[in-house]
């Protein structure tokens, strides 16, 4: 599964049996990934990235993540997200 943030700044990705989530920087800014797993129920998982373009971010493997996205943080305001991703 993958998502997109706005303007294709940010890219997250699920993998390894869609246990994991890589958020890969693709310009200058913070990015985040939002996700939810089989077991969290409605709890929203986060994964930042705020190393440059060309960087990534890793989760910890955990249960299987059904629903991601990839903002671009905007400060003391809502994130810029991209729509959501379903497994």
């Amino acid at each position: 599964m993958a998502a997109f943030s706005p303007g294709n700044r940010a890219k997250a990705i699920s993998y390894g049996t869609n246990t994991k989530v890589r958020l890969t920087s693709k310009s200058n800014g913070k990015h985040v990934a939002e996700y939810l797993r089989v077991a969290g129920g409605d709890d929203v998982y986060h994964l930042w990235n705020a190393s440059g373009p060309g960087t990534s971010k890793v989760s910890d493997a955990g249960s299987t993540v059904v629903k991601l996205r990839a903002c671009n943080w905007v400060p003391d305001n809502d994130d810029d997200c991209g729509g959501w991703s379903y497994h």
